[in-house]
């Protein structure tokens, strides 16, 4: 219970942060103008071609024709605290909650599937036919799904959550191979790797997720996850390093330490593994405000450009031809009439400049539910077509 209203532990948090942050924020320089084409003056022009109410990013197929995406009004759980917390809303999915894939090519929904529980993750293997999907209630239970959408069939693994243990989450890579998380909920941290073999899961190698770690409690000391698009290659960051493995044999292939007293909060990769972006301050506390977001090299880590950022960045994205970097930016409410913009914002990566910008969405926060693009919901096409953003609602932006 907020101001009187029942919101989620992450609005919650949200709203404080942004309340603490507000007299520390520098707006930057926003034209007024339609949601549907990019409101930078510049040859580079973002052009809104599909909306998906009600739908939250899962994943785009490697070979740029499928989009996956999870159906529901009710995508965060909502909880209220009066000494414990308690949740306020049903996790049993409702009877319009489906995962969805559709063809990019025509917007024609070609797969649908009613999960036990909204998915957490969905990735497609490298062949596109196939898409292994975790969904899971905490405490509970964890549903993996394997789906053959082409073909029309599924199958399905149920395994128990293990509440203050060690639970994994899995992503697709290629030929019925896993790259597996192992997240320790004890501690809320990941403790390593592994490659998995389907049908049966059987482990082939496991690796520490990070070898020096920065005794608990730190707050937050790693960033999600990012695979590339070619499956080939995992970036993330661990206390102030930024650490890239292949995944074929979970070697690391070089890591980097960032000299900074702010958290490193967000990671991206290319498509094809060739350049990395992570974001240092979150923006939205007094002491992360006016992150930068720093550009390395693939191949070796060699640092390259540096852009900055005045605002609470919530997701990265780079093009698969590694010109543009994409971030999710939300400007806070103006005193004219209290809406937040989540933006979407495109840079040139040679040289830092700002290209172009439009207005994701735009709501009340107090209002409403948190229409924010979500942490993994900034993704190009691997031919470079087309920019997903995605919070409550997907939008697909061609570029041009």
């Amino acid at each position: 219970m907020y101001r009187g209203t029942v919101i989620s532990r992450r609005r919650f948090i949200r709203e404080c942060a942004t309340l603490a942050a507000l007299p520390l924020m520098i707006p930057s320089k926003l034209q007024k103008g339609s949601t549907g084409s990019s409101l930078v003056s510049t040859d580079l022009r973002l052009r809104l071609v599909k909306t998906i109410d009600n739908a939250y990013l899962l994943d785009v197929s490697p070979d740029a024709t499928k989009l996956c995406i999870y159906s529901t009004k009710n995508p965060y759980d909502s909880f209220s605290w009066s000494g414990t917390w308690k949740q306020l809303n049903n996790p049993v999915p409702e009877k319009d909650d489906a995962l969805r894939i559709f063809d990019i090519r025509s917007w024609e929904q070609v797969y649908s599937t009613v999960l036990r529980h909204r998915a957490r993750q969905a990735t497609f293997f490298t062949e596109g036919e196939m898409l292994y999907v975790d969904a899971d209630v905490p405490g509970k239970f964890i549903q993996r799904v394997l789906l053959n959408w082409k073909m029309g069939n599924s199958k399905e693994h149920v395994d128990s959550w293990v509440m203050d243990g060690v639970t994994l989450y899995y992503f697709a890579l290629s030929d019925s191979v896993l790259l597996g998380r192992v997240y320790n909920s004890k501690t809320n941290r990941t403790d390593a790797f592994v490659r998995a073999e389907l049908p049966d899961y059987k482990e082939s190698k496991r690796v520490p997720f990070a070898e020096k770690r920065v005794p608990p409690p730190t707050g937050m000391t790693e960033t999600p996850i990012s695979i590339s698009g070619n499956r080939k290659a995992v970036v993330y960051t661990v206390d102030n390093r930024v650490i890239y493995r292949r995944t074929d044999d979970l070697e690391i292939v070089w890591q980097r330490e960032i000299e900074t007293k702010k958290l490193l909060f967000r990671s991206a990769i290319s498509f094809d593994g060739q350049l990395v972006a992570v974001c240092v301050g979150t923006g939205f506390l007094p002491s992360q405000t006016n992150p930068d977001i720093f550009l390395f090299d693939g191949r070796d880590g060699t640092p390259g450009t540096r852009v900055g950022a005045t605002l609470e960045v919530e997701a990265l994205a780079i093009s698969p031809d590694h010109r543009l970097l994409a971030i999710a930016e939300n400007l806070p409410p103006p005193r004219i009439n209290g809406n937040t913009q989540a933006n979407v914002i495109l840079f040139d990566t040679g040289t830092g400049k700002e290209l172009a910008r439009v207005i994701h969405d735009e709501f009340r926060p107090r209002k409403n539910p948190d229409h924010s693009i979500r942490a993994d919901g900034l993704r190009f096409t691997s031919d470079g077509k087309y920019l997903v953003s995605s919070g409550l609602h997907t939008k697909v932006w061609e570029i041009s």
